[in-house]
């Protein structure tokens, strides 16, 4: 089993405005990505946030929503968070974004079966050696995990267990993310 933390508490600094509010096709960034990790049927899909507005999408989806008081801790105050609040029987845990609004529902699905193919592995998306979201954790990295601190992700994990990393090859288009106004004016010209 994976539980997937969906890391909804922070502060868009760098856009000016929350991104998980931003509305693209007809739906926030939130409910495209929450209906994404739906769709690929996920185990338990656990979304940490600051803001109401997130918990109470949350709960149109029946997700389990953890407050994240201390949002201002960075990353890894939602990382310590989610595997807190995960099964205990979990294999492994998923780090999902917000901010990738291509991110395709196969793409998910596969990393899940890549996954259980190796339960020992870290599995990433990589696009000409660009490594992206969402990463799965095997539970055994669970203290590494729990002992970041600031805003530092998972990325330092991947860092020390690179022998560990099983990658699959995505489209560039899914590792596209949403950081400044720009990258939501390319988003708009898509349409």
């Amino acid at each position: 089993m994976v539980s997937c933390i969906l890391m909804a508490s922070g502060h868009s600094r760098r856009l000016g405005r929350d991104k998980l509010f931003v509305e693209y096709r007809g739906k926030t960034l939130l409910e495209t990505t929450i209906e994404r990790l739906v769709k690929a049927g996920l185990d338990e899909i656990i979304i940490v946030y600051r803001d109401r507005r997130a918990l109470e999408i949350a709960e149109r989806y029946s997700l389990v929503a953890v407050y994240n008081e201390n949002s201002e801790l960075g990353q890894s105050e939602s990382i310590r968070l989610g595997i807190k609040s995960a099964d205990a029987n979990a294999d492994g845990y998923m780090f999902s974004v917000v901010d990738q609004p291509f991110m395709e529902v196969q793409t998910v699905e596969d990393l899940l079966e890549l996954f259980k193919k190796g339960e020992d592995k870290i599995v990433a998306p990589v696009c000409k050696g660009r490594r992206g979201n969402p990463v799965i954790f095997p539970t055994d990295l669970k203290g590494e995990l729990l002992a970041l601190e600031g805003d530092t992700g998972g990325k330092t994990v991947i860092e020390n267990h690179l022998d560990r990393v099983n990658y699959l090859e995505v489209e560039e288009l899914e590792l596209f993310d949403i950081d400044r106004e720009s990258d939501l004016d390319a988003l708009n010209r898509r349409g």
